[in-house]
């Protein structure tokens, strides 16, 4: 008995079949997420949203041909940026603006800031913790207060996340949104569980069509592929399908290092603090920091080493052996970085300092930026938990995996109790998990149970 999964990641779409019956994974396809569309202005992040409804489509389809008698399908992506949708067709009127988009730091035409400090000003502390508080650039509510001022929202539109776009072609119906996703707007009021009223109004946003926000992943529509009609499951956030095919259980601390990076635990409660506060599933919250400089900021490094071979349109041979061996060489590094090449939770402006003639080497550079790492994920895990109270450090995300000196650095500061994911397909992991929730109709943590009785090398 099959379902299908579709994972809309920032740097690969992920397609799986998933037996719920033998709850494994079965044939998993991937293709890199197609490119960005050539910005006039810098900081801009936009692509056409249906090339990759048509990508997934053709990895589903594939899928299908090969899985007779699928059930379902199950959807998670990345979340905070959006699309307009017409409000009746679910048809999209722009392209897939990405949580990567800087344009709201651009300046006002007040002149007052730029639209995010204008933004910030209007929200108020209130408003940005009952949202979440989490409201950062990148987010939906910042992006679309730049539409707003300059009077572009498209008339009778919503603004959807992209995994709810591709849900809706596919069911060929708007579908709405689950709260994970919609608490990814920042116009969400995660305690109470509806869109904040005061939020779109304080935003400009007040025309905005606002979409159903279903609290649980329900069945949300039906799409026909190959020939077989499969039920459409609410997408969630990618976060939380990666965390629960982690396994995240109550007193660990996950430490996530993949493109992007994250430090979370597992709470019941929705009390606010320093830390952002995400809807997770079975009426539980993520506690969580996010926009951790990791692999984004990792991959400019290389970008930069690697540019004199491209410019030679040369072959590059993928660095990371050469890195990892020349980090083994250097114990310890006096060079001191800081990774924020982008706006992120620790500062916008990086900086390599102490650098020395004979320290300036890829070893001393990556141990320090190793470093760097190990001592956010400790500032946002005191942030989450003061009193240190979790059992086990939880590391998930290619670059945990394979990068051992990271690790290292993060448990000497962390404690040394951990576990490590064996493998990157965390998020279809959490999927296939949904998806044995939808078919015997359980709570989410039930299904959890179920799937690391057979997987318990993997949950």
């Amino acid at each position: 008995m099959c379902w299908l999964a579709l994972d809309l990641g920032a740097s690969f779409l992920k397609a799986a079949i998933v037996d719920v019956n033998l709850r494994r994974l079965g044939t998993v396809v991937r293709r890199p997420f197609p490119a960005f569309m050539m910005a006039e202005v810098a900081g801009r992040r936009e692509i056409d949203a249906d090339i990759v409804y048509q990508a997934a489509l053709e990895m589903l389809v594939g899928l299908a041909k090969q899985a007779p008698g699928c059930r379902g399908l199950v959807i998670s992506g990345q979340m905070h940026g959006f699309v307009f949708c017409d409000r009746k067709s679910g048809s999209a009127l722009g392209p897939y603006i990405s949580w990567q988009d800087q344009r709201c730091l651009e300046m006002h035409p007040s002149h007052r800031g730029t639209y995010w400090e204008l933004l910030k000003e209007r929200l108020g502390t209130r408003l940005v913790e009952e949202t979440g508080n989490e409201i950062r650039p990148g987010f939906s509510i910042a992006n679309l207060f730049w539409y707003a001022e300059q009077g572009l929202i498209p008339a009778g539109s919503s603004a959807v996340s992209l995994m709810d776009y591709v849900a809706t072609r596919l069911a060929e119906k708007t579908v709405g949104t689950h709260a994970s996703n919609a608490a990814g707007h920042g116009l969400y009021d995660t305690r109470k569980g509806i869109w904040h009223s005061d939020a779109y109004a304080r935003a400009g946003l007040g025309s905005l069509c606002r979409t159903e926000v279903h609290s649980s992943v329900c069945k949300v529509g039906q799409c026909l592929l190959a020939g077989q009609r499969l039920d459409i499951m609410a997408p969630v956030g990618d976060q939380q399908a990666t965390l629960l095919g982690v396994g995240l259980r109550p007193g660990e601390l996950s430490v996530n290092v993949a493109t992007g990076s994250q430090v979370s635990m597992l709470r019941s409660s929705s009390e606010a603090g320093d830390y952002q506060l995400r809807p997770y599933f079975d009426g539980n919250f993520l506690h969580t920091i996010t926009h951790i400089p990791a692999g984004r900021a990792l991959n400019a490094w290389i970008q930069l080493l690697t540019e004199l071979q491209r410019r030679a349109e040369q072959s590059v041979i993928d660095p990371w052996p050469l890195i990892l061996s020349a980090v083994a060489a250097v114990p310890t590094s006096p060079i001191t970085v800081d990774l924020a090449l982008f706006d992120s939770a620790y500062g916008n402006m990086g900086e390599v300092r102490g650098v020395r003639e004979d320290t300036l080497t890829v070893g001393h550079l990556f141990r320090a930026a190793f470093e760097n790492m190990a001592s956010n994920y400790e500032k946002s895990a005191l942030r989450i938990a003061p009193r240190h109270d979790w059992e086990c450090v939880v590391f998930s995300g290619g670059l945990a995996q394979k990068v051992a000196p990271l690790r290292e650095a993060v448990l000497k500061r962390l404690g040394s109790m951990h576990r490590t994911a064996p493998q990157t397909e965390d998020a279809l992991v959490g999927l296939l998990v949904l998806a044995v929730a939808a078919e015997h109709g359980l709570k989410v943590s039930e299904a959890l149970r179920m799937v690391a009785e057979v997987n318990c090398e993997t949950v």
